[in-house]
């Protein structure tokens, strides 16, 4: 497995950060502290065994992003693929994986390989930080946890032949060329009947797929046209039933009019009164008529305000808002009128089966019920809050009508007031005359002892007049209909038009419940498709087939390759059998410390890994120096990555700051070393702080990446040996204090 990119959406400090282009081989990262060397390194830890550290460590939430969680690019088995890991809203990670080129059935073995992982073996071997570099006993006790050898076997060299004849052994149980067949022949002929039944249920499955779209496909479209035509009769039912509602309205409407008559009757003048005195009578009269007239108009004006005092607080919501909460209500009425024809069905279906759900159903009924008289309610409250606007509208035309009665009134009173004035201060009429002809008004606050008897007093005008003419005004009031022509036929034609609409939107919904009932018998058969698992199975075994016989195949060619080198080495084999992982571990040692080093040693008594000088003395971890114990785990780490890798645990090595205690000449070393393993296609991914480190393996060919906040310049050979070469001549310093002596003059010389 190896790393090809690196996405970073939210993770500590870092988001929206990525590392392409990773190569299979060795991969340098250079960035100064707090550029996130560390977070890169406890992301990848949570992407492979979950971010429950990363919780801990208060890396998630992240800090600048709402997004915990990242991906990761992976090679496995000659494919690639993405392996996504985020946090949900329940606090939990979720593990995704998406195939992006190659197989795609290898994503279960993936998915198992990822959530199998042992995490103690991924933070302690595979993915380490400066904290865990010196570390030696977690590896020694991981190599003797999953049984890899460090102790020297002593065995006869007789068992050599022993083995010889179990490794032909089992060759030829794994091939054999004449019948009966081995292990391999049996699984290969296994995976060919495989093959064939899965091409087969393949093709049913297509079979099937494709006679349930030919069937869907239809329906739904049937569906989509049920539902407009039901939304467009459902407009026009709305459409009609405004319009039948404005003209009612109109039929129901009714407004009080005013009629006023006047006829003229004669009546005979007294001979002895003068005709403007008449005339005067006569208007006196009209003005007292016109009086009561007033009165009466208030009295009715009293009795309106009453009525519209008690319809008071009846102002309904806009038209729109009250065809909305109708339209509302129906909707509700109309579902649940549908649910109580689920429950009809449901009880038809439970008589049939002879089953008894009454009391499954009684609460639902009940509340199905409950929410009808509800609606019912509602629409009577609304109708009767619209009547009381209505009564009110009448109330307010009446009162208009009124009102204009009463100004028409006082304008005939004004009229009829100028008139008297015009006769009575005529310039041929005598004060005498004014004075017996004043009007209750003029007499009202008189407090004159003597006036009405001086008044009374005086001479009459009499003349001789012809018959005068009286008018006489009577006024009636009657209701008048605000109907328009055409209104009756019209509201007939509307309640056609509803009736029709309605039918034609019941069947329309009958239709599409019934289309909808067929479409969910159909959408469940995918289901049905899902729960068979023969092809799943099919496949999985023609996985697990294939994989055991891969495994077969390289067992046969590693049995056949073993059998070789110890049919070849069987007379040079010695007594003692040194552990491969201690030798191969010794010479990276020896290489790393110049020779200081020369090998480890195991102890089997204390389960302790040694370290041996020059002059043959055994030191435990506790007694290195810091630098020493940074070659040491190192050396030790590479050669327990390269045996895991061999057992087929192939997981990169990501390595953050394990040699910040290395002088320069080691450094050296152990830059060649990580650029060898590099170079055999074993992935390394490298952090470092040190630019004086980077520019080393820029130097041995490898690609060094800067990360965001790097300021490293790359330092010449020649440059770097004239400045570490002062501190290399004092050779009585300890190799620490040497190496941090070159690293300031480095530092300096920049």
């Amino acid at each position: 497995m190896h790393l090809t990119h690196l996405t970073i959406d939210g993770f500590g400090m870092l988001s929206d950060m990525s590392l392409s282009n990773l190569s299979n081989g060795l991969n340098v990262f250079h960035g100064a502290n707090g550029a996130g060397k560390t977070t890169i390194l406890q992301f990848l830890r949570g992407i492979f065994c979950g971010f429950g550290d990363a919780r801990r460590m208060r890396l998630i939430p992240p800090l600048k992003s709402s997004h915990a969680g990242g991906s990761i690019g992976v090679t496995y088995r000659d494919a690639r693929y993405s392996v996504i890991r985020h946090l949900r809203h329940d606090d939990n990670d979720a593990l995704a994986i998406n195939h992006t080129h190659g197989h795609s059935e290898d994503v279960p073995g993936l998915r198992k390989a990822i959530r199998n992982l042992d995490r103690d073996l991924f933070y302690t071997l595979f993915a380490v930080g400066s904290s865990e570099s010196h570390a030696i006993a977690p590896l020694v006790r991981l190599a003797l946890r999953d049984g890899i050898p460090l102790q020297n076997s002593t065995r006869p060299a007789t068992w050599v032949n022993d083995r010889v004849e179990q490794l032909r052994t089992e060759r030829e149980d794994l091939f054999r060329g004449t019948p009966p067949h081995g292990r391999l022949q049996e699984l290969e002929q296994r995976r060919q009947q495989l093959d064939a039944e899965i091409q087969k249920l393949t093709a049913a499955r297509q079979r099937v797929q494709d006679t349930w779209s030919q069937h869907v496909e239809p329906l739904q479209e049937r569906v989509t046209q049920l539902q407009l035509e039901i939304n467009w009769l459902h407009a026009e039912l709305q459409a009609a039933q405004s319009e039948l509602d404005a003209v009612e309205d109109r039929l129901w409407s009714r407004r009080t009019e005013v009629v006023r008559e006047e006829r003229q009757v004669e009546r005979p003048a007294p001979a002895s009164t003068a005709g403007w005195v008449d005339e005067l009578h006569a208007i006196d009269a009209q003005i007292v008529h016109l009086q009561q007239v007033l009165k009466d108009l208030a009295e009715s004006r009293k009795q309106l305000s009453h009525k519209a005092a008690a319809l008071a607080g009846t102002d309904a919501p806009e038209v729109e808002t009250f065809f909305e909460r109708q339209r509302a209500s129906i909707q509700t009425l109309e579902q649940q009128t549908q649910h109580l024809g689920l429950i009809e069905q449901t009880l038809a279906a439970a008589s049939e089966q002879q089953s008894c759900i009454c009391a499954q159903l009684q609460n639902d009924i009940g509340q199905t019920l409950l929410s009808v008289r509800q609606q019912l309610y509602l629409i009577c409250q609304e109708l009767s809050r619209q009547q009381g606007v209505h009564a009110q509208v009448l109330i307010n035309t009446q009162r208009a009508s009124v009102d204009q009665c009463e100004r028409e009134v006082l304008n005939q009173i004004q009229q009829l007031r100028l008139r008297r004035d015009a006769l009575l201060f005529h310039p041929a009429r005598t004060a005498s005359e004014t004075l017996q002809h004043r009007t209750r008004h003029e007499a009202a606050y008189c407090g004159c002892e003597e006036h009405s008897t001086f008044v009374n007093g005086l001479p009459r005008s009499v003349v001789a007049t012809a018959p005068l003419m009286d008018v006489v005004v009577t006024e009636r009031t009657h209701e008048v209909s605000a109907a328009r022509p055409g209104d009756t036929e019209r509201a007939q034609q509307l309640r056609a038009r509803r009736l029709q609409l309605w039918s034609q939107w019941q069947t329309a919904q009958s239709n599409w419940c019934a289309a909808q009932q067929e479409l969910a018998t159909l959408m469940l058969q995918p289901r049905e498709f899902a729960e068979d698992q023969s092809l799943q199975r099919c496949r999985y075994e023609y996985t697990i087939v294939e994989q055991q016989l891969a495994d077969a195949r390289e067992q046969w060619q590693s049995l056949a390759m073993l059998q070789c080198v110890l049919q070849g080495t069987q007379k040079a084999i010695q007594e003692e059998t040194c552990s491969p992982v201690i030798e191969h571990a010794s010479g990276l040692l020896k290489r790393l410390t110049l020779g200081r080093y020369p090998r480890f040693h195991f102890e089997a008594e204390s389960q302790q890994l040694l370290v041996v000088n020059e002059s043959g003395q055994r030191l435990p971890a506790h007694a290195l120096s810091r630098g020493t114990l940074d070659q040491a785990a190192l050396a030790l780490r590479l050669v327990l990555w390269n045996y895991y890798v061999e057992r087929g645990m192939c997981l990169p090595l990501v390595l953050d700051d394990v040699l910040n205690d290395s002088d320069e000449q080691r450094l050296q070393v152990a830059v060649e070393i990580l650029t060898e393993f590099g170079a055999t296609g074993q992935q390394i991914l490298f952090f470092t702080c040190q630019e004086h480190l980077a520019n080393l393996f820029a130097e041995e060919g490898a690609t060094v990446r800067d990360l965001p906040g790097s300021t490293r310049r790359t330092i010449a050979t020649s440059d770097l040996a004239t400045a570490i070469a002062p501190v290399l001549a004092n050779r009585e310093l300890p190799p620490d204090v040497v190496a941090a002596a070159a690293t300031n003059e480095i530092t300096a010389a920049n």
